[in-house]
């Protein structure tokens, strides 16, 4: 049976959202998807290597330093104590904690105004099927 030795994989540290052609995307931190960031290391026994490359687009020092910890102390728990390489990508693209605040109070009025424009809809929506309801 095969077993894994070397693992690579890479994790989200920040938010950012973007779009394609009019389509928004949303990527969050993988610590927010993947509760306490289990990774579920210990289902591979053999495992000697692993290198993670952290996603630094959108996340403050803080937040990254944050998720390699994490990382980090999930591998170094491991029962076969294996290497761990821990590399950063989009570096230059991480925030201050002033541009990250920034960000988050811009994704909440972005939410608020859709949740106020779905509530006008809906309002013209009902004032309309009122007028048919009457005849």
């Amino acid at each position: 049976m095969p077993r894994l030795e070397e693992l690579q994989f890479g994790v989200f540290a920040g938010y950012w959202s973007w779009q394609v052609n009019g389509v928004p995307f949303e990527q969050f931190p993988t610590k927010d998807e993947i509760e306490d960031l289990d990774l579920g290391l210990d289902n591979l026994l053999s495992l000697e290597k692993v290198t993670v490359t952290v996603d630094c687009l959108g996340a403050t020092a803080a937040e990254v330093q944050e998720v390699e910890a994490m990382v980090t102390r999930a591998v170094e728990n491991h029962s076969n104590c294996p290497t761990i390489k821990v590399d950063r990508a989009c570096e230059q693209d991480m925030l201050s904690d002033e541009e990250s605040e920034d960000l988050h109070q811009q994704h909440i009025q972005q939410r608020y105004h859709v949740l106020r424009s779905k509530d006008e809809l809906d309002a013209w929506f009902i004032a309309h099927l009122r007028s048919y309801r009457l005849l």
